[in-house]
């Protein structure tokens, strides 16, 4: 399948272009060298490259996202690299924040603080297992609170 984007055309795989189609709004700051478009593209690439030899998990993954409900979903999963990071484009980052950023929040800018997992994720992130769980709907984010000005008086 080609893709236009970007006035040129791309070859988009058939569960690459389901996976983009159920992708989250566009967000113009992905990266400095690339568009949102090839930026989505590269990460769907990605997450089908990682499930590839999980029978039936990237067909869950797309069920999951057509669900969008934490409750009606089980952890879809991934090994976790020796840094427990992933690479995409000319950005690297842990696998559950980009597809997270992907798939629901685009706006995401950094993983330390942004996004937790729900209590009965089995592969959370930060439980450090050999498997790290992708599951867009198993990751609530985080919102850090706002600070009210601080008036400093004088004199």
């Amino acid at each position: 399948m080609l893709f236009y984007g970007d006035n040129k055309f791309v070859f988009v795989p058939a569960g690459v272009k389901r996976l983009l189609n159920l992708a989250a709004e566009v967000n113009s700051s992905i990266g400095k060298e690339e568009s949102h478009t090839e930026w989505g593209i590269k990460c769907a690439k990605s997450v089908i490259r990682k499930l590839r030899d999980r029978p039936g998990a990237a067909r869950e993954l797309e069920r999951i996202l057509v669900v969008r409900n934490a409750e009606d979903t089980r952890c879809v999963s991934v090994a976790r690299s020796l840094d427990g990071r992933v690479q995409v484009g000319e950005e690297k980052g842990p696998p559950h924040f980009m597809y997270c950023r992907l798939f629901r929040w685009p706006q995401l800018k950094t993983y330390v603080d942004e996004l937790k997992a729900v209590d009965w994720c089995d592969y959370a992130y930060h439980l450090k297992k050999d498997e790290i769980c992708i599951n867009p709907y198993h990751y609530t984010r985080v919102v850090a609170p706002v600070m009210p000005p601080l008036i400093i008086q004088r004199g």
